[in-house]
C-alpha cells in the first residue's frame, strides 16, 4: 500500500511524505518539502533509518531513530521536527 501525506507546519513550511507499507511493516518513506536539511546529503540518512520497521512502532521511537540519523553528520533540520514527522507517519498507517 501506498499513501502520501502533505502538512504545513506551523512556521509555514510544506511537507510532503511518500510512505510505502505493507500490513506488518512501513517499507519506506520519502521524505520532501521546502524546509532545510544541512547537509543536504542527511536526507537518505533520515530515510534509510525508516526502512522496513514495524508498522505499530510509536512516534517516539520514529523520533528516536531520525534524531540518531541527523546525529550520525551532525546534521541539521530547519523548519520542521522530527517529532512531526514521526506523528504523520505513524498516523498515517493507521488510516
Amino acid at each position: 500500500m501506498q499513501t502520501q501525506i502533505l502538512h504545513k507546519t506551523l512556521g509555514g513550511k510544506l511537507v510532503r511524505l511518500h510512505i510505502d507499507y505493507s500490513d506488518e511493516i512501513i517499507e519506506r518513506v520519502r521524505i520532501y518539502g521546502d524546509f532545510f536539511l544541512h547537509p543536504e546529503e542527511s536526507i537518505g540518512d533520515l530515510e534509510g533509518a525508516l526502512l522496513d520497521i514495524p508498522k505499530d512502532i510509536s512516534p517516539e521511537r520514529i523520533q528516536e531513530k531520525l534524531d540518531e540519523a541527523l546525529r550520525l553528520r551532525s546534521a541539521e533540520l530547519i523548519g520542521v521536527e522530527t517529532k512531526t514527522l514521526a506523528l504523520l507517519i505513524t498516523e498515517a498507517v493507521k488510516k
